[in-house]
């Protein structure tokens, strides 16, 4: 077998068994909830690493959803629009509205970081493939953890930084409960 050969079923193998797939892998798991969450990322390195000295282990499922926030983003949302984006790479990302109040995503192909536009792909560096089962994971089971999060600082900028936290939003709860 040539080396070639090798290189395209190494491949064909490390994007089935490390690209997690939004939709499918985490049928629990909101779309809405998982592009707040990376928009929220990319919100964070591009507030406090804007130097990109510290870029963000992206896994392929992470780059995917950046890929569909992005292409909403060239097509005016939010509030979420319908068409289409090619980004120059040649990725098709299409939003179509669902006429329920929903929409509903589609990608060309499984999106790749090198498809980001250059101001968003400069805060991140691809994950090793081996270590993303476990990083998916560990997002998944911390969903909701990373959704208060988000809340609470969406809460904090809409009131002040020096208003108290409301109990509903606060991480730690001191019984001895650990982490909400």
């Amino acid at each position: 077998m040539s080396n070639n050969g090798l290189g395209k079923r190494l491949s064909a193998l490390e994007e089935r068994t490390f690209g997690a797939d939004p939709f499918e892998d985490f049928p629990d798991w909101d779309l809405t909830e998982q592009l707040e969450g990376v928009a929220e990322v990319l919100r964070w390195y591009r507030a406090f690493h804007a130097d990109c000295l510290v870029l963000y282990p992206l896994t392929e499922r992470e780059a995917h959803l950046l890929a569909l926030l992005c292409a909403q983003w060239e097509l005016g949302g939010p509030p979420l629009q319908s068409g289409e984006y090619r980004f120059p790479s040649g990725l098709t990302v299409a939003w179509r509205d669902n006429s329920d109040g929903t929409f509903a995503a589609s990608a060309s192909r499984w999106a790749r970081l090198e498809d980001l536009p250059d101001d968003v792909r400069r805060h991140f560096k691809r994950m090793d493939p081996l270590e993303q089962p476990q990083r998916e994971r560990f997002l998944y089971r911390n969903r909701h953890r990373a959704k208060k999060a988000r809340e609470r600082v969406r809460w904090h900028d809409e009131n002040g930084w020096d208003e108290p936290t409301p109990r509903e939003l606060r991480y730690w709860v001191t019984r001895g409960e650990g982490w909400r």
